[in-house]
Order: structure tokens, then C-alpha cells, then sequence
């Protein structure tokens, strides 16, 4: 089974650049353009590309349309739950609007409150007295190698798959795939690690899983876990349904000062092995979502070629 190629339209503002990357994309590859819509779409935004969407909307990324804060399924506060049910229940109703076979969530996050979408307001939130204790680089409230094996992180872990469940048979009966992402090792965030994964679809055998590369890459600078063998037991489990791909600059080599951005830079920039990612993932059947920034055409561009010349 082929992988699909999508672009994520978190980096596309205008109708008139979706347009454009439609036109060019398809001129140079031969490949229809599909797209994943982005958690930072409003509603107007959304309408206006339905004429231009329609059968090209492989994946929804929640919450859809844009919401105030992230969906989180963690905490105790039954009003931060009861929302965020109520903005995956909309999310749902975009994907099956547009066509979309995939949703992508962010499940949860290790706090009772409700998490910010915008990232300024989010960072400020993981700077709080309660995430203190398991910050070990500052800048991007960076965590320790133990923080995913913590009492605090496991509790949230938990709550977050048990409450997932209804969401996941929804999608289900839907005939929508619920993909789980991994990400980043910040304090506060969850399903970080290769075991992280596994035991998601483990708990809950009906949903599947997204995997980003970049969050990946991330997180095995803190982990240590070994990027390509992380892939390998996450690609194991079967579940694997959509990845997103993207770049960024991250190590923690010992040469040089250590660096936990999340750039989400072009595939041909930075230090994630996209090659050697790509190989493991073509044979796999999981859409390839690019989740750059900026350069769409290029990126879409690369990556078909990088399709092209695998066996």
C-alpha cells in the first residue's frame, strides 16, 4: 500500500496560497494535493476552502476549528474535560464535513488546567510552581529523563487514555481513524516516549497513532531512547495510520551547547534524519503529513522525490 503525501495548512493562510501549492504541487509531481486542515483554523477560514478542499482533506488536526485552548482529557476540573469533549465532538464533525478519514489529537497534559493554544500563553502556563520540579533546561520548559516515569506524569497518563476511550469508538462507528500524536519533552506534556505509545493503542485498541519525526527527535535528546530503534517499536505496534514531518535543530551531542527547539523547519534543514526515517515509514501505508512552516512546494516537492527513489 503507497503512502499519501499531505501538506498541514498550519503554515497556509489564504485560500489564495492553498490555490497556489494545489496548482504547483500538481504540475510537478503528478500527484493530487491533500491536506490535513490545522488546530489554527477558524471557522470562516475553514468555509472558505470547502469549494477547494472538497476530496482533498485527508486528515483534521484537533481542535478544528480553532479553539482557545487544546483539548485535555488529564485533568481533574470537570469543566476543562467537559469542553474539551464538546471541541473534539466539533473537530469530528469537520472531519466528516470535509471528507477526512483521519483525526489527530494531542490528547492530554499533565495538569488540571486548561492549556492554552497560543504558544506565548502556553509557555507562561509551564513556567508554573507545579511543573517547577521537573524542568531541567529552561528555555522551552524542557524536561528530565525521568520525568515520563514520575508518580505526577503517570496519573495524568492514565486519566487522559480512560478518557479518551468514548471519543476513540465515536471516530470509530464514524469510520474515522483517531491518531494519537507523540510530543515534545516538555514538562506538562505527555505520550513522549516510544513506550508512551505503545501503550496507547494498547489501552486503547481502537484509535491508532500519529508519528512526528520532529517531536520524536526531540524527545530522544532527552531520552536517550534512540531515534530510528523509536520509530521501529512505534511502526511495530501497527497503528501507525499518519506521521507527520517536519525538521528542527535540536541536540544534545555534548559538542556545542545543548538545543530543544521545536522549529518545524523544512525536511532538507536540521539535524532529524528524514532519509532514514522516510525509509522505515514508506512500507508502513501511513499518510505523510509535512508539518513544516514554511516552504510548502518544496517540502512537497522533496518528499515525492524522496518516495520516488525508494524501492
Amino acid at each position: 500500500m503507497g503512502n499519501l503525501i499531505a501538506l498541514s495548512l498550519a503554515g497556509l493562510t489564504t485560500k489564495e496560497e492553498v490555490v497556489e501549492y494545489i496548482a504547483g504541487f500538481e504540475a510537478r509531481t503528478g500527484r493530487q494535493a491533500l491536506f490535513e486542515l490545522s488546530f489554527k483554523m477558524g471557522r470562516y477560514f475553514l468555509n472558505s476552502l470547502k469549494p477547494v478542499l472538497r476530496g482533498r482533506t485527508v486528515s483534521v488536526h484537533a481542535a478544528c476549528p480553532s479553539t482557545e485552548f487544546f483539548p485535555s482529557l488529564a485533568g481533574d476540573d470537570a469543566g476543562v474535560v467537559e469542553r474539551s469533549y464538546h471541541d473534539l465532538d466539533a473537530t469530528l464533525e469537520t472531519a466528516t464535513e470535509f471528507g477526512a478519514s483521519v483525526i489527530v489529537v494531542h490528547p492530554g497534559y499533565a495538569t488540571n488546567r486548561a492549556i492554552p493554544a497560543d504558544e506565548a500563553l502556553r509557555m507562561r502556563l509551564l513556567t508554573a510552581a507545579e511543573f517547577k520540579p521537573y524542568v531541567r533546561v529552561q528555555e522551552g520548559a524542557i524536561c528530565g529523563p525521568d520525568y515520563a516515569g514520575t508518580p505526577q506524569y503517570r496519573v495524568f497518563m492514565e486519566r487522559t487514555l480512560a478518557n479518551l476511550a468514548g471519543f476513540s469508538m465515536r471516530c470509530a462507528e464514524r469510520g474515522i481513524g483517531l491518531a494519537v500524536e507523540n510530543l515534545n519533552p516538555r514538562v506538562g506534556y505527555l505520550i513522549q516516549t516510544p513506550r508512551d505509545a505503545v501503550e496507547t493503542v494498547r489501552v486503547l485498541p481502537s484509535a491508532g497513532l500519529c508519528l512526528d519525526i520532529g517531536h520524536l527527535w526531540i524527545a530522544d535528546q532527552v531520552y536517550g531512547f534512540g531515534f530510528l530503534e523509536g520509530i521501529r517499536r512505534i511502526l511495530a505496534t501497527g497503528k501507525v495510520i499518519t506521521a507527520h514531518l517536519h525538521s528542527n535543530h535540536a541536540t544534545n551531542s555534548g559538542v556545542g551547547p545543548a538545543r530543544y527547539t521545536d522549529d518545524h523547519d523544512s525536511l532538507d534543514a536540521g539535524n532529524v534524519p528524514v532519509r532514514e526515517a522516510l525509509r522505515l515509514l514508506s512500507g508502513s501505508g501511513a499518510n505523510l503529513v509535512i508539518e513544516a512552516k514554511k516552504e510548502a512546494l518544496k517540502n512537497g516537492i522533496f518528499l515525492h522525490t524522496l518516495l520516488a527513489e525508494e524501492p
